[in-house]
């Protein structure tokens, strides 16, 4: 979903429209989006790559351990991206299932 506005906002300043109402759209659509994103990362850069250089942290970070006590039924289990990816790899295998059988 991010990559969209980010596109679409960079596709406007090239085609010099950096003054224009049209901008704004992507760029309040990145803000409010992101508005919950906070904390800290530390990242090493080499030859291309970015990795992940030591813990991540954030108070609002919903995989923490901490929110796994009952308080917060909303965390995210690590288990839950099983489904999702079943989920969502379910509308990419339903037109091969259909030729096969068609």
């Amino acid at each position: 979903m991010r990559d969209t506005p980010i596109s679409k906002r960079s596709e406007l300043v090239y085609n010099a429209f950096w003054l224009s109402p049209e901008r704004e759209a992507p760029r309040a659509l990145i803000t409010e989006t992101q508005r919950n994103v906070t904390g800290l990362v530390r990242l090493k850069l080499y030859k291309g790559n970015i990795i992940v250089a030591g813990p991540r942290k954030s108070e609002k970070y919903l995989r923490s351990e901490d929110r796994h006590d009952g308080r917060r039924p909303f965390a995210i289990d690590q288990s839950d991206a099983n489904g999702f990816m079943r989920l969502n790899a379910l509308r990419l295998k339903l037109p091969a299932l259909r030729d096969e059988s068609g």
